[in-house]
Parts: C-alpha cells; sequence; structure tokens
C-alpha cells in the first residue's frame, strides 16, 4: 500500500465553504495545541510554506484525517490520539 499524498478537506464556517488540500508528503510535523476549551492545529510543511492553522473542532477533525492517512500500513508516519 502507498502513502498517500493529499488530503482534501471541505467545510462550512460562517456561511462560507472552505476547501483546503494537505500534501501529506511535503508536512515536517504537527503541533496540535489545547488551552482550556481552545484547541488548535499548525501543520508545517518542509517546503518552507507557511504553516496551515486550525482551529476548534475543524482543528480535531483534520488531526484525525492527517493521523489515520499517516498510520494505515506506514507505523513509521503514524501520530499520536492522544492528544485529541
Amino acid at each position: 500500500m502507498e502513502k498517500p499524498n493529499v488530503i482534501l478537506f471541505t467545510y462550512s464556517e460562517l456561511d462560507r465553504k472552505q476547501s483546503y488540500l494537505i500534501n501529506l508528503n511535503a508536512i515536517s510535523r504537527c503541533l496540535f495545541e489545547q488551552n482550556g476549551d481552545v484547541k488548535s492545529l499548525h501543520v508545517h510543511y518542509s517546503n518552507g510554506a507557511e504553516a496551515d492553522k486550525f482551529s476548534g473542532e475543524v482543528a480535531i477533525t483534520i488531526a484525525g484525517l492527517i493521523t489515520d492517512a499517516l498510520s494505515q500500513g506506514h507505523p513509521g508516519y503514524s501520530l499520536s490520539r492522544e492528544l485529541w
């Protein structure tokens, strides 16, 4: 099974539809933070592109998608789900 290349994530926020294309091969690190009830996810890329930042339930969902995509048959790419 090959490592997946991209995740396309679409959601609605404030009556706008947001779409993000996340290149899994370019991720250098993911930082998930929780400060009280506020949760945020920062996805950093090895190509120097600006980090994608997500918050709230969207952050949790995207973190889960990245974790699931990278860990399917690729234990070297697994991320901990304990934070979210």
